[in-house]
This record gives structure tokens, C-alpha cells and sequence, in this order.
């Protein structure tokens, strides 16, 4: 009966990851987002028939002192093409209270970015994520990240 429970749990985690086709996080130089510093990202999407979820994931410290972050986010798909979007990054509530996970004074806040979003071309596509702030360098700001997934309604 035990064997059984750890492979059940073991299952468990792996069908978990199963849905995640990429994620990475980059680290801002001297926890200072400049405009003139995007960060960048390359994902090889192969399944053109999946639906996938884009997130933008920031970790800051709790001295950051906006409830939010505009980005712009860059995508150029491997034909070549570009398109580009304005996203609001949300990071806390009205009442002050960070959203994400915490550990002592650094957050981690994952945004939806786009939903049941659509590959329509095979190979790489490049994706840069731009701090769009009226303050340049944006302070407070130690990493940016991408994450990538199927989405559960294909399974």
C-alpha cells in the first residue's frame, strides 16, 4: 500500500510540470529596471495545436512603492513578424497587500498576460519584456520572468 501512495504522489508532481512548456526568470542589474534594458526570452513552441496561458512573473522587495508596473511585451515569431502589447502588472490590492508568494521581503507576482493564446507558426519565438514606468530606472525590481503553459482544457 505504500509503494502505491508514493507512486501516486510522484504521479501527481510530474502531471503537474506536464502543462509548463517554459519558464526562466532574469535578474535585473543593481535591482534597477531601466527602459533601456529589456529583458529578453527565446521559447521553441513545436505543438501549434495546444492553447497555452502567458504569464509575467516579477519578484520585487516590499520597498517597491507602486501597487503596480507597465510593461510592454515584444513578440517576434519565427516568421519574423512583430507584435507588441501595453500590460498593466497588478502587485498589490487597494489596501497596500502584496499579491504572490513572500518570503521575509521579497514577492513574487505571476500576471496573466494573454489566455488560451494561439501558436500559429512553428520554431522560436522571442519575446522582450519592457518596463513602461514614468520613473526610469524603475527601483525595487530584482527579477523578471516568463512562463508558458498548456492549458489544462486540451488534457
Amino acid at each position: 500500500m505504500r509503494f502505491f501512495t508514493i507512486i501516486t504522489i510522484l504521479f501527481s508532481f510530474i502531471s503537474c510540470e506536464q502543462n509548463e512548456l517554459f519558464q526562466a526568470y532574469k535578474g535585473v542589474e543593481n535591482l534597477a529596471w531601466s527602459y533601456h534594458e529589456p529583458i529578453s526570452f527565446n521559447v521553441e513552441i513545436e505543438d501549434t495545436t495546444s492553447l497555452y496561458n502567458i504569464d509575467i512573473n516579477i519578484r520585487h522587495s516590499g520597498a517597491y512603492a507602486y501597487q503596480n508596473c507597465w510593461v510592454w511585451l515584444h513578440t517576434e515569431y519565427p516568421s519574423g513578424q512583430k507584435h507588441s502589447v501595453r500590460k498593466e502588472l497588478k502587485f498589490c490590492n487597494e489596501e497596500g497587500t502584496w499579491y504572490g508568494s513572500g518570503l521575509n521581503n521579497i514577492f513574487d507576482v505571476r500576471n496573466p498576460v494573454q489566455n488560451n493564446a494561439k501558436f500559429q507558426e512553428k520554431g522560436v519565438y522571442k519575446f522582450k519584456i519592457e518596463q513602461n514606468m514614468r520613473i526610469n530606472p524603475l527601483p525595487n525590481i530584482l527579477d523578471v520572468g516568463l512562463r508558458i503553459e498548456r492549458t489544462k482544457s486540451f488534457e
